[in-house]
């Protein structure tokens, strides 16, 4: 077993990994403290919100095949099967509506369009993680292509705080990967990278943006 592909399946030497170089999963967690109820829209089969939320979660996707999944390891509350383009939820019901890596698979006007109903829909917060700019993605499902790229902008000019995930964006290409080898090294570099990346969201492989509801909490 190569060293990357042992890293990999290691899942203490990830939670630890994790722990040094603060995943997404940290910035997540903090970010989910005061919400009582969650909705994960377009949650796919393994949302990281199984470890990273104690809330009451609702699990929302297009796939039976993922939501049977999700269900199957527990991630969710609830699943509900829905075209996130046509949500049919009353306004305020959820303490915080998500959508992570969910937008780049719509067209542009599609996303413009699930955040106002995601602003609708939350009581405290919206989170939403994308790609930093287009990142071409092609599957044989069509769920999975990617249709879209999303910029800075597209999210502050909505009010929306904007911070860098996943490292700097030269290190990676489609999916994710990481472009060099050997890869557990430029795993490691890309952990390093992810400090700079969070304050400069510019450089970074992906968007994570929040918009508070809260004013209380806003005030503070």
């Amino acid at each position: 077993m190569g060293l990357l592909k042992h890293f990999e399946e290691n899942a203490t030497l990830k939670r630890v990994f994790r722990k040094i170089f603060l995943h997404t999963t940290y910035y997540l967690k903090q970010e989910l403290r005061n919400c009582r109820t969650v909705i994960d829209l377009g949650c796919g089969y393994d949302s990281p919100i199984r470890v990273i939320c104690k809330s009451y979660s609702v699990g929302v996707d297009l796939s039976k095949v993922y939501l049977l999944e999700s269900k199957r390891k527990g991630i969710h509350d609830e699943q509900i099967f829905m075209d996130i383009r046509r949500l049919g939820f009353k306004p305020k019901s959820y303490d915080c509506v998500m959508a992570l890596d969910v937008l780049e698979h719509l067209e542009k006007a599609d996303g413009f369009q699930l955040l106002e109903e995601m602003e609708k829909i939350a009581k405290k917060k919206i989170i939403v993680q994308t790609p930093n700019g287009f990142m071409p993605q092609k599957d044989e499902c069509p769920l999975q292509v990617h249709r879209s790229g999303w910029v800075i902008n597209d999210f502050e000019k909505r009010g929306y705080a904007v911070k860098g995930m996943a490292g700097l964006r030269l290190l990676r290409g489609e999916k994710a990967f990481l472009k060099f080898r050997p890869k557990i090294i430029l795993a490691v570099i890309s952990g390093i990278t992810q400090k700079i990346a969070y304050h400069f969201p510019k450089f970074a492989y992906q968007l994570l943006s929040v918009k508070i509801l809260n004013k209380e909490r806003r005030a503070r």
